[in-house]
């Protein structure tokens, strides 16, 4: 067992959606979801999701994220590995968590059908220099005031 973990690591792309965005190991995502979140217990019964995240026309930028789950109450998620340092990959997540929070809503609609997003992003290396913390929690924040906006998005790296 030691040989297979050496020769497929779970870092690797492929490896990490079979570990963890297969609806075959879907105990294995629940704890992993677990160790990042604060949800009540209903919060992880979850369903697997296209992880495709569509243009809206021809010239758009597609975004594939690892994995894309749906939780009971609504709830978006998606997780991101990220092993290697990659350019601008601040801007990517936020490209993912627009078209996550985009994706959900059409003309006419009521803004009141946008579900929250939390997007989580394990990375292998250090992205935010200036901080030695494991998991970092990003929310949009009225910076003069500490007043966060709660019920849209959330983000994690970890």
């Amino acid at each position: 067992m030691d040989t297979m973990l050496s020769i497929l690591p779970p870092t690797n792309d492929w490896i990490f959606k079979l570990l963890f965005g297969d609806e075959r190991h879907k105990d294995n995502t629940i704890a992993l979801l677990k160790s990042f979140l604060r949800l009540p217990e209903d919060e992880f019964d979850i369903t697997f999701m296209d992880s495709t995240l569509k243009p809206e026309d021809e010239d758009d930028k597609t975004g594939i994220v690892d994995i894309k789950l749906n939780t009971k109450r609504g709830l978006i998620l998606a997780e991101e590995i990220q092993v290697n340092p990659f350019p601008c990959l601040e801007k990517r997540i936020s490209f993912y968590k627009s078209k996550l929070i985009t994706g959900q809503i059409g003309e006419g609609d009521s803004y009141e059908v946008i579900r929250r997003v939390i997007c989580i992003c394990i990375m292998d290396y250090t992205l935010f220099s200036g901080t030695k913390e494991y998991l970092n929690r990003f929310v949009f924040t009225i910076l003069i005031t500490g007043c966060v906006l709660k019920k849209c998005l959330r983000r994690y790296t970890r």
